[in-house]
């Protein structure tokens, strides 16, 4: 892991900060086409300090320290290639090591590596422009902190941000727990910018208005048409398009512009399935099926006649479309809280037992009226 002692390189010279949980990145390029790190973080044991080149987890060139049970401080070169924790390069770590300081509680580790790299070519480093990166700040499992190959945990709630990496001013500061980014004294400005705060909160509000759109309206949209014509007279529409045009079109609309402006700060990919599984795929059918049933009801409203005999085709199209679209977007919400446990594990295992129990209601609510009432129509005989 360690390697031979090179000559001294020039780096910043800035006392690190002594904020309590901040974690600070030094980066400095020498002419051989090299660049120097220094990492400074507690003096925490079992507590491991990440700094990424890459936009998300679909992939990411990561260069992980942390300091050991055993008082030593551990470098490790990961590969991150989807939903799941980076995994050890083995032979290609590619990580010099230069030196170790402990001042008072803050630990100091200097490394260097080549700006090629040997992960991932499209993740080189690249000191004529700002590169997207990512930084993480976790726990190291097991008793096994002593290898490059330590086994690590997936970081807690607020333990990670997305930033921008500015070579050409390179230091910065991150703090585990928020986004307050503090230019140190001597620093005109800091290397990164780390909006994940305001990120977190734009998945938070997509998160609310989808389980809004498909656990609340959208059920009880399709349980006013089905079972409460007669008792509800002409209310019984005016209900039902409000639930789902205001409730699940606008939520649903809203709610993808929130997540479309939270994942473009992260520099992500909507559509990456190593990073979101399925869940942004079946989030965009959903909304252009949506879309497509609003139309839909649009024009059979137009079209219906209180005349007829029986229940046209567009009419049964639109039933169906809209069971498999309510069906669809259920289901999707699971997927979404799994992407949402790798910011907050806890929250995310909270609310996807609140989604369990109530989709059990709406199953045992949708089964008993109809039991009791069936399905009812307008202006036919009861089919």
């Amino acid at each position: 892991m360690w390697g031979p002692t090179p000559a001294a390189a020039q780096l910043l010279n800035i006392k690190p900060t002594t904020a309590p949980g901040a974690f600070t990145v030094f980066a400095n390029p020498l002419a051989n086409n090299t660049m120097v790190f220094r990492y400074v973080f507690p003096a925490t044991p079992g507590t491991y300090y990440a700094f990424a080149l890459g936009s998300s987890m679909d992939d990411l060139d990561v260069m992980v320290a942390w300091y050991s049970s055993q008082k030593q401080v551990v470098l490790s070169r990961r590969k991150a290639s989807g939903h799941t924790m980076p995994t050890d390069v083995g032979a290609n770590q590619d990580l010099v090591y230069l030196n170790t300081t402990k001042v008072s509680d803050r630990i100091m580790v200097t490394f260097m590596r080549p700006m090629a790299s040997k992960v991932s070519q499209s993740l080189s480093i690249d000191v004529t422009k700002s590169q997207p990166a990512v930084w993480a700040v976790g726990a190291v499992s097991g008793d096994d902190t002593t290898s490059a190959g330590g086994r690590l945990a997936v970081h807690g709630a607020g333990g990670k941000g997305a930033i921008s990496a500015q070579w050409s001013n390179p230091t910065t500061q991150f703090t585990q727990f928020g986004s307050k980014v503090t230019t140190l004294a001597g620093v005109n400005a800091p290397v990164a910018i780390d909006d994940t705060a305001a990120s977190r909160a734009l998945v938070r509000a997509h998160g609310v208005l989808m389980v809004l759109a498909w656990l609340v309206a959208g059920p009880l949209g399709i349980l006013v048409a089905r079972f409460f014509k007669k008792k509800l007279g002409i209310w019984w529409f005016r209900i039902h398009a409000g639930l789902m045009v205001v409730g699940a079109l606008c939520g649903t609309i809203v709610g993808f512009i929130l997540v479309y402006v939270a994942v473009n700060k992260g520099h992500g990919n909507h559509m990456s399935t190593k990073v979101q599984g399925l869940h942004g795929i079946f989030g965009i059918l959903v909304l252009v099926l949506t879309v497509i049933q609003t139309i839909l009801g649009v024009v059979i409203d137009k079209l219906f006649d209180f005349r007829r005999k029986k229940v046209p085709w567009h009419d049964v199209l639109h039933w169906w479309l809209g069971r498999c679209i309510v069906v669809i977007g259920i289901l999707n919400i699971p997927y979404g809280l799994y992407v949402y446990m790798t910011l907050e594990p806890t929250t995310g295992y909270v609310w996807i037992g609140l989604v369990a129990a109530w989709v059990v209601i709406l199953i045992i609510t949708t089964g008993f009226f109809q039991s009791r009432v069936g399905q009812v129509h307008d202006h036919v005989s009861k089919a």
